[in-house]
This record gives structure tokens, C-alpha cells and sequence, in this order.
């Protein structure tokens, strides 16, 4: 949420985030960002009880753990920002 928010405000566009090595029982998650081109929504809960649902972009990728790793891991993306 943090990085989408520097998104949200043209700032870190260069950065990407790259989910790794999840659980094999969470292949789920993987394909399901994956064919949502890495969007999912998340419902923030504010302390006064209302909720704001926001479409997060900052995932880039999410590979499964019996792929092999991505040489650009620990680089900044050069993937365009989605919106």
C-alpha cells in the first residue's frame, strides 16, 4: 500500500513490486494477480468504521516458487505504472 501510494502521487514510478516463492498452496494467488495484470483491491477500514476500497497497481509480477527467480529482483522496474 505504501509504494502504491507514492504511485498514487507520481513519485517511485520506476519501482515495481515482485511477489516470490509463495506457498505452493497459494498458487491461487498467483495466477488470480496474474490475470488481473497484478491489480487487486484492498478495503482500507478507517477507525471511524467506514471503508474505502482501493484498486492497488504496484505489483508488477508474481512468480510461483518453482519458477526461477528473475534476474531483476533487487532492481527498479521498467515496467510503466498502471492506472
Amino acid at each position: 500500500m505504501y509504494l502504491d501510494t507514492l504511485m498514487q502521487q507520481g513519485q517511485a514510478l520506476e519501482w515495481g513490486l515482485c511477489g516470490i516463492d509463495a506457498p505452493a498452496n497459494d498458487r491461487r494467488i498467483i495466477d488470480t494477480l496474474r490475470a488481473q495484470d497484478g491489480l487487486y483491491t484492498l478495503d482500507v477500514k478507517h477507525p471511524d468504521g467506514h471503508h474505502e476500497p482501493r484498486v492497488i497497481s504496484s505489483v508488477v509480477e508474481a512468480v510461483p516458487p518453482t519458477t526461477p527467480r528473475p534476474s531483476s529482483i533487487a532492481s527498479p522496474t521498467s515496467a510503466p505504472h498502471r492506472h
